[in-house]
């Protein structure tokens, strides 16, 4: 996607937001206004229906908390009611540059979330033959247009404002039937306006500018306040009627009627193809004209509110007779573009003069306070179902290496936020029963049964600490002056420090994939005492170390079982070595005969023709937790080659192992990361520990470039941006489920951090 493509998308996907916010306030406003409208008063209706207008310019959604994980109703209504595909890629920035190939699973649109587990996401805009990504642009560019046409209508109506007041000439109100000082002191003006009569106006209207320009006398001059009545209108009527037509005028500008008029009309303008935008900006004008008619009456004698009626059908009539002249043309109107009485809708004069009439009615209604606090509950309500995205005005994230520390920093963010009390980290089932997602589903029809079907976490709460640690520590190497985040690194090693058994140095308790838990603390624990060794933790990973060499097989490796059982496996004897190795850089050192007994069994079980290292013998791809052989097919994972690789790396590569290297490198380059829920070929592990391995070559081949691009294609283009989970990605992979975001975050920001440290 080209630069300008891309700032199309992201200012219509702001346009689009704000509209479908504004229309979901003002369907609730006007929901609760036709239920309660006969106890509103006038007053309240007018400023009701400025409510909405305000979700236009505030992403106030973004401040509601969202009750749904994921997906939300209104985005899944409005993708159900757009024509097929233009929901989810008419504005889509984040995909721009993801190849036809991926299916990208949180896709950034103007109706929803990121992260909906949508397996059935149209292409994005962007990509190679989408169909739309030359709308975006044109679309723009007749925004723009009709926008910019708009506002300067809006700017030559007020500029011609002044010439249109050149003819008038001023009103002596002392010599007036009514005392105009005294009924702004009495409407509540501080300072009195100018009082002018001109033949270019057919109604009453309030100007609020500089006078400055016209042919006036000198202490007029200096007001920045006018009404202007028609030419001839007081000659008409009568004290109690004129009394009523100037406490009108002066009540629109006791409420600043002005301010808000202006940005009805700007926001007319940004808006102006929506209908809703033109209706919400007619029902406030109407409203205001009959607060301020209303205004007008409460200040009038019970004997004089007989008059306002007859005031304002006097007023209509003297303006259609001047309507009638010759000067009346199209090119030199007789009303401003701001504030006028509306009397040329005859429904809504018939239903002014009808409502003056009533003149025992009460003129202030119930639901004045308690009215907005119901609209701004049920408003809330609707928009946190609405739910945009939070980013909306932010660069839009991209493939591209600029980004990739703003993924990591979003991702390592959200795990401090996550970080418990305790200073640990856990998996945190949701509450609500959650819709069945394509992940569960392959699984329930795998054969598993529904017993394998729910999903038995991997990594335990153990486990997601020392990941998150982990992932807290490459950041640390990238933000030394971090203070916030040493903090949590050594609140959560002391968490880790806590759970360990004194007798056997065993991380948390012995049950589940304890022995995966022990192993990742162990590297956690290690690689956080670098350069911060105290004498609890040297402790800490002696113990461990003891309990590892305790849990080897002899003259082979590890495997969930301790005491060892005979059973051994590459991947649990790569999470061994690593941890022992961790453990040596960090001032620990372990027996050289264990680490060599280990790497010579991942050795033994490598298959040198196609350079993969098996996960056992006789076994050749890696496993799968049960049920998920199907919807995780085991063909996506070379993760034993991947911590073969890098361990052979670590250790030193000498001459003979380089044709088995080679090939190793070559078979994850042929398994690059890639996004698709459908074929089951995410696989945050493997991406994280492939990405360490073809890093540590210290080469920048082929291989290592096609895998960096892919990664940082699958990663950074579908992080969660928005809501609670900001900073995460969907769990949708081989070894998640909802309420596992602390494993996504971390082993993402893991990935992304060991492509910055190749750089």
């Amino acid at each position: 996607m080209s630069g300008l493509d891309l700032q199309a998308g992201t200012l219509l996907n702001f346009v689009l937001e704000r509209s479908v916010a504004f229309t979901v306030v003002f369907l609730v406003a006007a929901g609760l206004w036709l239920v309660a409208h006969k106890r509103m008063s006038s007053h309240v209706a007018s400023l009701w229906f400025l409510l909405p207008l305000g979700v236009l310019v505030l992403p106030v959604e973004g401040w509601i908390p969202n009750p749904w994980r994921e997906s939300n109703p209104i985005e899944s209504l409005a993708l159900a009611v757009l024509p097929p595909g233009l929901g989810s890629t008419l504005v889509e920035t984040r995909n721009a540059e993801m190849p036809a190939s991926s299916e990208p699973i949180g896709v950034t649109t103007s109706l929803g979330v990121h992260g909906s587990n949508n397996p059935n996401v149209s292409p994005p805009v962007g990509e190679p033959g989408g169909s739309w990504g030359f709308i975006r642009p044109l679309i723009v560019s007749v925004w723009i247009l009709g926008v910019a046409l708009y506002l300067l209508r809006l700017i030559r109506g007020q500029r011609r404002v002044p010439a249109l007041l050149k003819s008038a000439r001023l009103i002596d109100s002392t010599a007036s039937s009514v005392d105009l000082e005294a009924l702004c002191r009495e409407a509540g003006v501080r300072t009195a306006p100018a009082l002018l009569e001109s033949p270019e106006f057919d109604s009453p209207v309030v100007w609020l500018g500089f006078t400055r320009s016209l042919s006036l006398p000198s202490p007029v001059e200096r007001m920045r306040a006018a009404i202007v009545l028609p030419e001839g209108l007081t000659t008409r009527l009568n004290a109690s009627e004129l009394r009523w037509v100037l406490l009108h005028e002066l009540a629109h500008i006791r409420r600043r009627d002005h301010w808000s008029e202006l940005a009805q009309r700007i926001l007319g303008a940004v808006f102006f193809f929506h209908p809703l935008v033109w209706a919400t900006n007619t029902l406030a004008r109407i409203h205001r004209e009959m607060a301020c008619d209303d205004a007008a009456m409460a200040r009038c004698i019970p004997k004089e509110r007989r008059f306002c009626a007859r005031a304002l059908l006097k007023v209509v009539a003297h303006g259609a007779r001047l309507q009638s002249r010759p000067r009346a043309t199209a090119f030199i109107p007789r009303t401003i573009p701001g504030l006028s009485s509306l009397n040329h809708s005859k429904k809504l004069t018939r239903k002014r003069i009808m409502k003056l009439a009533e003149t025992n009615r009460p003129i202030a209604r119930g639901l004045q306070a308690s009215g907005f606090i119901v609209i701004l509950i049920a408003s809330g309500v609707a928009l946190a179902a609405a739910r945009f995205p939070g980013a909306t005005l932010q660069d839009a994230p991209s493939a591209s290496l600029e980004w990739t520390p703003s993924a990591a920093k979003l991702a390592t963010d959200w795990l401090m936020s996550a970080q418990q009390p305790d200073g640990g980290w856990m998996y945190a089932p949701p509450k609500n029963k959650q819709p069945k997602s394509p992940v569960i589903a392959a699984e329930s029809t795998s054969g598993a049964g529904p017993e394998q079907a729910a999903f038995d976490p991997y990594y335990s709460d153990i486990a997601l600490t020392a990941m998150a640690v982990q992932a807290l520590v490459r950041r640390a190497a990238h933000e030394p002056d971090g203070k916030s985040v040493r903090e949590a690194i050594d609140r959560g090693v002391a968490s880790l420090l806590d759970s360990q058994d004194p007798r056997s140095g065993r991380f948390g308790p012995k049950d589940g994939t304890f022995m995966v838990a022990h192993m990742l603390a162990t590297v956690a624990v290690a690689e956080a005492s670098v350069g911060h060794m105290t004498a609890g933790r040297e402790s800490c990973l002696e113990a461990s170390l003891r309990f590892l060499g305790k849990a080897r097989n002899p003259y082979a490796g590890w495997r969930y079982d301790s005491p060892p059982s005979g059973d051994n496996d590459t991947r649990m004897t790569g999470y061994a070595l690593l941890a022992l190795e961790a453990a040596t850089e960090a001032g620990v050192g372990c027996d050289p005969a264990v680490f060599a007994a280990g790497l010579e069994y991942m050795s033994r079980n490598e298959d040198v023709r196609v350079g993969r290292t098996n996960y056992m013998e006789g076994y050749e791809h890696p496993f799968r937790s049960m049920g998920r052989f199907d919807a995780f097919p085991a063909e996506f994972d070379e993760t034993p080659t991947a911590m073969h690789l890098l361990l052979r790396s670590e250790a030193g590569i000498g001459a003979e192992f380089a044709e088995q290297v080679h090939s190793a490198a070559a078979l994850l380059g042929s398994k690059t990361p890639a996004w698709s829920v459908t074929k089951g070929s995410i696989d945050y592990s493997y991406w994280w520990h492939g990405t360490q391995a073809l890093a540590s070559l210290g080469k920048r081949g082929e291989a290592w470039q096609t895998w960096s691009e892919n990664l940082r294609r699958a990663l950074q283009l579908n992080q969660i941006l928005d809501g609670p989970m900001r900073g995460t990605w969907p769990t949708v992979d081989a070894w998640s489920a909802p309420g596992m975001e602390v494993y996504t975050a971390a082993v993402g920001a893991l990935a992304l951090y060991a492509v910055l440290d190749s750089e």
